[in-house]
C-alpha cells in the first residue's frame, strides 16, 4: 500500500532586501534539512520564491510528511524550537489548513522550484538503500 504525503505546515522565509534569488533559495534549502533532520521525519517540500522581486526577497513552502508520521512529526515538532535555523530572518511557520488555495499561491503567484524531498534514515530500510520516502 502506497503512503500519501500529508500537507502539515506552510512556511514563509523572508530575508533582508537584496538578497540574490539563488542565495535565498539555498538557505531555504538548508532551513528544510534542519527541519527534516530535527523532527527526524522524512518531509516533502513545495517551494515558491518570489524571484523577481529582490528587494521582498521571500518563499513560502509547504511541507508535507507521509500520513503514517503525522502524529510523530507533530509531537517532534511542538517540542524544538526551529527559529534557530532562520536566525536574523523573518519565519511563520502555519499550521495547514484545509479549503484554500495555499498551493496555487505557493507554486502558481511564485517561481516553483523542484519538489525537495529530504530522508533522515531514521529507519533502516532507508539507510540501506532502500528508502520508502524517495520512491
Amino acid at each position: 500500500m502506497m503512503n500519501k504525503w500529508v500537507p502539515v505546515k506552510w512556511i514563509l522565509l523572508t530575508e533582508q532586501n537584496h538578497v540574490k534569488s539563488d542565495k535565498h533559495y539555498t538557505n531555504a534549502l538548508e532551513f528544510q534539512w534542519m527541519l527534516s533532520k530535527g523532527t527526524k521525519t522524512a518531509m516533502r517540500f513545495h517551494t515558491g520564491i518570489e524571484w523577481e522581486r529582490e528587494n521582498n526577497m521571500h518563499s513560502h513552502t509547504i511541507a508535507e510528511v507521509l500520513a503514517s508520521e503525522v502524529e510523530y512529526f507533530n509531537k517532534r515538532y511542538n517540542s524544538k524550537g526551529f527559529t534557530k535555523y532562520w536566525s536574523h530572518r523573518k519565519m511563520d511557520v502555519l499550521d495547514y489548513e484545509f479549503g484554500y488555495d495555499t498551493y496555487g499561491y505557493t507554486m502558481r503567484k511564485h517561481n516553483p522550484m523542484p519538489i525537495n524531498i529530504i530522508c533522515p534514515k531514521r529507519f533502516a530500510c532507508c539507510r540501506n538503500g532502500k528508502c520508502i520516502h524517495t520512491i
